[in-house]
């Protein structure tokens, strides 16, 4: 996406774009594991001891490509300044599919998290997850 020379190990303006662009989206989820009641240190595939967020670390991964599509079509060859970091802030009132619904990023995490409730629980035989359907800000009805 970002080129044949590109890797996430790279200190540059891209990696600084999709950095904070997942820990917006992480903290977002912390935020709401905790919301509901979940211990977010236990994680799923995510389990180091020194980690307290195993399970968002888990849960953010359906969530990475909104932000990498914003970082690519927003952010590629501009500086990480304050208008960049402003603009990706905002990436939890973007758009995503949920379950065929469109939804803003923020409540697809939220129904994101209640799906992995029902599985633990036993409610639902499947997690249902959010899928990207473009770049573009939710709007509200």
């Amino acid at each position: 996406m970002f080129g044949k020379d590109f890797s996430r190990k790279q200190d540059n303006e891209i990696n600084y774009a999709l950095n904070y662009g997942y820990a917006i989206v992480r903290a977002y989820i912390c935020r709401t594991i905790a919301k509901y009641g979940y211990e977010p240190s236990i994680g799923i595939h995510h389990c180091s001891q020194l980690n307290n967020f195993n399970l968002a670390d888990d849960l953010i991964e359906p969530f990475r490509p909104i932000v990498d599509l914003y970082v690519y079509k927003k952010c590629c060859g501009t500086p990480f300044d304050k208008s960049s970091r402003m603009g990706i802030a905002n990436i939890l009132n973007y758009e995503m599919i949920y379950n065929g619904q469109k939804h803003s990023v923020a409540y697809a995490i939220e129904l994101t998290v209640q799906s992995f409730g029902k599985k633990l629980a036993g409610e639902a035989e499947n997690l249902v997850l959010p899928e990207i359907d473009g770049l573009k800000l939710h709007e509200y009805e």
